[in-house]
This record gives C-alpha cells, sequence and structure tokens, in this order.
C-alpha cells in the first residue's frame, strides 16, 4: 500500500499493490491492513470506497488466484467489519456475485463485508 493523502479527516487515501486506488476512514483503514496480513478484522465498523473500481477477486478466498469465483466491480462503496457481519445477512451471499447489485463479499470468513455498487456517472 502507497499512501497518497492523509487527511485531517480520519481518512486515508492510498494506492493498492495491484495499483487500485481506495480511500478509507480509520477502522477501514485497520480492516485494510489485516485482510493484506492475514491478521485478525477489527471489531469494529469501517468504510472504504474504490470510485475508480477494483480488478477483481475470488469471492471466496482473498488470497486465491486461479479466479475462482471471480468478480470485478466497477465503483463502489464498502461496509467492512463489525456491521457487515451484522448486516450480511440480509444481502446477497452467493460466491457468484452479481457485481451491479449490493452484495457480501467473502461470505463466511471473518473478512466479509458489504460491497455497494456506486453510479458515478457525472461525477467526474
Amino acid at each position: 500500500m502507497t499512501p497518497i493523502k492523509t487527511g485531517t479527516n480520519g481518512w486515508t487515501c492510498a494506492v493498492d499493490t495491484t495499483g487500485e486506488p481506495w480511500c478509507a476512514d480509520a477502522a477501514g483503514l485497520e480492516w485494510f491492513k489485516a485482510i493484506s496480513t492475514k491478521a485478525e478484522p477489527p471489531d469494529k465498523t469501517g468504510f472504504v470506497y474504490m470510485l475508480a473500481g477494483d480488478l477483481g477477486t475470488s469471492n471466496h478466498d482473498p488470497y486465491a488466484t486461479d479466479k475462482s469465483h471471480w468478480v470485478q466491480t466497477g465503483p463502489h462503496v464498502m461496509i467492512v467489519g463489525k456491521a457487515a457481519h451484522e448486516m450480511a445477512a440480509s444481502y446477497p451471499n452467493s460466491l457468484d456475485a452479481d457485481p451491479k447489485r449490493p452484495y457480501v463479499m467473502f461470505p463466511g470468513t471473518k473478512y466479509q463485508h458489504l460491497m455497494f455498487p456506486a453510479d458515478v456517472a457525472g461525477h467526474s
């Protein structure tokens, strides 16, 4: 992770090792650090946004590289941590998620989180 800007409002924007830009609040940043080091995720709610979208990932295993249950999501907002686990039952939990609709990413894992596609048309 290469930080681009650490805000004075608790948000940090960075570029992932894959070149994907994202921004996260403090709890979202803790969650990103946990998933990148295979550590326990924080027991708090965080928010992340990726308005450039992502390059895709396996929806059943955050570390898989074989493109099994691969999902690529355009611009989106994520709710991570405690609230995501509490709300997950209300959202689709399919391993083959529809990235154009809200869904649970990594369902059933300690890193499960909610994905909300964002329409950024006209917001350049």
